[in-house]
């Protein structure tokens, strides 16, 4: 899954939005998605502002749940804070794997993987009973880390990434003298990132209706992969390949539309598409339509005043006794933010550079949950 979050400003008529790490809630604990596979139903959708993007017709054809689990503990990975359990293989021959990810100021990354002890047997293959491909437990850090997100980011940002996989095995196959070799199968990965378009997203919520419209950041993918095998520090045989249906430096190409909003952590709603601009699938998660409402927000009793100030002034917080604010910020119309000083109990300076127009405040407690938002004019 590619995983993706955003901090979404509504105002009539605009749908800003920026995306900072606090508003990105990529956590451990248990996510439940459905694949709708028939993209004949639906077309992808439009690139551009202000849109609105109409998927309530989706349906659950499969049912997935997704668990994530705290990714802090492995010391091969220092930086990861979250672990995704997972299952990969080589020419149809499974194994487990854990994929280590970062959250930071900065971006949403791959760190790497853990790929866990498994033997199979390549009789189906080779006729020979004793014949086996061996994946041993490994931490295996990715030599380029790649940013599924940048933060802030904003409608109209762009970026190109590369990551490269590396599988360890051995292998043991009579007729081609190999007993244990070590070898290594290598994906090199490269992305190209877009965010395309912003608006409302409808989709079905938990009971199958159609949500209220979702403010959502758009965001295309072309991901192309390279797949390559090495036994013994060289490329695999043709003939060795060939007898697993497999083409040395077989390329594969990604191409998505994924929906982003605030809250969620990751996307509301995914679209694969071909080479010919044709959907494919559907991956979505109705839980969004819940998290769209606020009910992951902490609505507090807060007061902030006044709503039409200059430069220089001071805006004013009220809030009951056992709350504490630990980042203001405003957020302009093109989706830049700019965070206030606090300079006192409950007070905090406009900059004397802020220029005149409409913004978005937005309150965060310490656990950066939103507290409070609403609108202000800066004037002359």
């Amino acid at each position: 899954m590619i995983i993706l979050a955003l901090a979404v400003y509504a105002i009539p008529g605009k749908a800003q939005i920026s995306i900072t790490k606090s508003d990105y809630p990529f956590k451990p604990g248990l996510d439940i998605f459905h694949v709708d596979y028939d993209g004949s139903k639906w077309s992808l959708p439009e690139e551009g502002a202000n849109k609105t993007y109409d998927y309530a017709h989706l349906v659950k054809d499969e049912t997935f749940n997704e668990q994530n689990l705290d990714g802090s503990k492995n010391s091969s990975f220092p930086d990861a804070t979250i672990k995704e359990k997972t299952l990969y293989n080589i020419a149809g021959f499974e194994y487990r794997v854990h994929r280590y990810y970062a959250v930071t100021d900065k971006s949403f990354y791959g760190v790497g993987r853990t790929q866990f002890d498994s033997t199979h047997s390549l009789a189906t293959v080779t006729g020979v009973s004793t014949d086996q491909i061996h994946y041993p437990q490994a931490d295996l850090e990715y030599p380029n880390k790649r940013d599924y997100m940048k933060f802030p980011m904003t409608y109209g940002d762009s970026w190109e990434e590369t990551e490269t996989e590396v599988t360890q095995f051995e292998l043991t196959i009579a007729a081609f003298g190999l007993n244990k070799t070590p070898g290594t199968a290598i994906k090199h990965q490269s992305s190209a990132r877009e965010v395309v378009g912003y608006g409302k997203l409808i989709i079905p919520d938990d009971d199958g209706k159609a949500s209220a419209g979702i403010d959502v950041l758009l965001v295309k993918i072309i991901e192309t992969s390279v797949d390559s095998v090495f036994l013994g520090g060289a490329p695999a045989p043709k003939a060795l390949l060939d007898a697993f249906n497999f083409t040395q430096g077989r390329t594969t190409v990604l191409r998505a539309y994924t929906f982003e909003m605030i809250g969620l952590g990751r996307q509301a709603l995914t679209i694969t598409f071909d080479e010919m601009g044709i959907a494919e699938d559907a991956v979505f998660r109705p839980r969004a339509a819940a998290v769209a409402t606020g009910s992951n927000d902490i609505v507090q009793n807060i007061s902030i005043y006044p709503s039409t100030l200059r430069p220089g002034d001071i805006l004013n917080v009220q809030l009951p006794s056992q709350d504490v604010i630990a980042s203001l910020q405003l957020v302009n119309l093109q989706g830049v933010s700019i965070s206030l000083q606090n300079i006192g109990p409950g007070k905090y300076l406009v900059p004397q550079h802020l220029a005149p127009g409409m913004y978005v405040y937005e309150a965060k407690n310490q656990e950066a949950t939103r507290m409070a938002s609403g609108k202000l004019l800066v004037t002359h």
